[in-house]
């Protein structure tokens, strides 16, 4: 018996990437992301090319696993479905009442525009550039760290903030290495899609104009869905007075706002976003899942009936409130559909927490 998965399930020949990629014989057992792991032993086959992609008449390998069929998607779904959802990944819920007064949190679902490319820490691959996946459940995502240095840069680039600034020490801290290291305000959460594919490129000889070896990459696709999520915590502004630590965050809000769609829609946050890779659509297909909320400061709907309603003494109106806080009537508007919409929202946000009024 070998201990070491490559060693027990070796792959040797054009009949075992067959065996692998149609789940038959001792490779029966495995799910997708193991049986995609087998067939990096092709870089070392005559057959490469069709552990990569199977040949003119039949798509084998990582193709068949990965574009032209629903294998992987299924796989993708299984994780968030049984695992990855219950155990709140998918969508943080954050404890509100843990946090220090005037933390906020976003959150919303997004669909790309564009395809969404990223480079995985995977070395031992069947091609050069997969896909970066959570190393658990194999789905591919984007790291809290990726986020963070695509949104610093759209914060330069679309706010004219540098590195050293006050707003960004403030909401991205400072190097580890400093003798006066400070922890960021903002805190960002993984984003996981729940589609993958391949794609290639297949550069031409400038002499010849002949296609030379094709690069094959895996990809987010135009259409596929995630989640962004992001958390701001004052923890540094306790202590100080209220109407202080209120407006140092609306202003770090509006500036996350304008940062978040410069990102999203303008700049990109893929590798060769300069192509225009990794941009969202500008309405947010999951309006229920989207949130907003400043800790200390709610946002109601509006009720028309209560709009329309004759004037009532203070008694009765004190009754009705009670009754609405009894039966749980009021509930907290936190909902978007688009960058327009979320800047609407801090906008009455801003006007329930008197910052607005005369």
């Amino acid at each position: 018996m070998k201990y070491e998965f490559h060693a027990q399930f070796q792959v040797k020949n054009k009949e075992d990437i067959k065996s692998v990629t149609r789940q038959q014989e001792r490779f029966a057992s495995f799910d997708v992301p193991s049986r995609i792991n087998l067939l990096a032993q092709g870089i070392v086959l005559p057959e490469k090319s069709y552990a990569q992609v199977g040949d003119r008449n039949t798509s084998m390998g990582l193709k068949q696993l990965v574009h032209n069929s629903d294998k992987y998607d299924t796989h993708i779904g299984d994780m968030r479905t049984k695992f990855m959802s219950p155990l709140k990944l998918i969508t943080p819920h954050p404890e509100r009442e843990l946090l220090p007064d005037f933390s906020f949190y976003l959150s919303f679902s997004f669909r790309l525009a564009k395809p969404y490319i990223s480079k995985d820490d995977e070395s031992f691959y069947i091609i050069d550039n997969p896909l970066k996946k959570e190393k658990v459940f194999k789905v591919p995502y984007i790291a809290p760290s990726s986020w963070k240095g695509n949104f610093r840069e759209a914060l330069r680039l679309g706010q004219g903030l540098h590195d050293g600034s006050d707003q960004m020490r403030l909401l991205f801290g400072n190097s580890r290495e400093s003798d006066e290291y400070r922890a960021g305000r903002l805190h960002f959460y993984p984003t996981y899609f729940n589609e993958m594919r391949m794609d290639v490129i297949n550069p031409h000889d400038r002499a010849t104009k002949a296609g030379k070896l094709p690069i094959y990459y895996e990809i987010a696709p135009a259409g596929a869905q995630g989640a962004f999520s992001l958390l701001y915590v004052p923890f540094d502004t306790i202590g100080q007075e209220k109407q202080e630590r209120q407006a140092a965050t609306f202003e770090h809000l509006e500036l996350v706002q304008k940062g978040l769609e410069a990102m999203f829609l303008e700049y990109g946050f893929s590798a060769k976003k300069t192509s225009g890779y990794g941009v969202i659509e500008e309405t947010f297909p999951e309006v229920h899942q989207t949130t907003l909320w400043v800790k200390n400061i709610p946002i109601y709907r509006t009720d028309n009936s209560q709009q329309q309603r004759q004037p009532m003494s203070k008694m009765a109106e004190w009754k009705q409130k009670l009754y609405q806080m009894q039966t749980h009537s009021r509930k907290e508007d936190t909902t978007f559909s688009s960058f327009q919409e979320m800047k609407q929202l801090i906008e009455r946000i801003k006007h329930e927490a008197g910052v607005n009024r005369s």
